[in-house]
């Protein structure tokens, strides 16, 4: 039994510690997949209000379009040139731009475009992975459950073997008890049948001396009374 709760418990401990581990896997895996989806919905909304009218921009209203995407394309591996030229190409009418200035939009289109795809193909592929962690965690729990359930049961089992074992040892100890209490009772009753049997013994040498007296003296007595009748004679 105590074996049995010994490993009882170190599962639950082993238990605890990998429900722990995939709490935290999961915690941060869908952090970073919900912070993705954040990025992306507002990469893509960021599109939608400063790029797409930046086309048809006027002067100011380029400007500022392009000051509002700019944060996104921090770090990006955009063209040194083409960054260089941007701020003053989105400043420019649509109409007074040139064909190197089309171009430059072109490609600040073009890598917004694959910055959206690329957040795109991690958000998709992030979701079997976020139900990945979610069927481990559910497992992770279920064998907790069980290993808890087994250690209750071997601490039951225990303290009922304990009992039954306190109860042995106290009817061993009483019945220890009666047997030494019916040793003098024992020796009493001994000596008392020693006595009745001395006791009868003696009884019957004392009548049965007694009666070969008594039978002995009645066989003498008609040869006496025959001697007694002769002697007159």
């Amino acid at each position: 039994k105590t074996t049995s709760l010994g490993q009882a418990s170190k599962d639950v401990a082993e238990g605890k510690a990998d429900v722990s581990e995939k709490e935290a896997a999961r915690s941060q895996g869908d952090e970073e997949h919900e912070a993705t989806k954040k990025s992306l919905d507002e990469l893509e909304a960021a599109i939608a209000a400063h790029f797409r009218p930046l086309t048809e921009a006027g002067e100011e209203a380029g400007r500022a379009h392009f000051a509002a995407l700019q944060p996104l394309l921090e770090g990006k591996a955009l063209d040194e040139s083409l960054m260089q030229a941007l701020p003053s190409t989105c400043a420019k009418k649509a109409s007074d731009r040139s064909s190197f200035d089309t171009m430059a939009i072109e490609q600040l289109g073009k890598q917004l475009a694959d910055m959206v795809a690329a957040l795109r193909q991690t958000v998709e592929s992030g979701a079997p992975a976020a139900q990945e962690r979610a069927v481990a965690l559910e497992a992770a729990q279920t064998k907790l459950e069980t290993a808890v359930a087994s250690q209750a049961k071997c601490v039951e089992d225990l303290t009922a073997a304990k009992q039954a074992e306190r109860e042995a040892s106290a009817a061993l100890a009483a019945a220890q008890a009666a047997l030494g209490e019916s040793d003098p009772a024992l020796a009493a009753a001994e000596a008392a049948l020693q006595e009745k049997t001395d006791g009868l013994g003696q009884f019957t040498d004392y009548n049965m001396a007694c009666f070969e007296v008594l039978r002995d003296a009645q066989s003498a007595r008609p040869k006496e009374e025959e001697a007694e009748t002769l002697a007159a004679e």
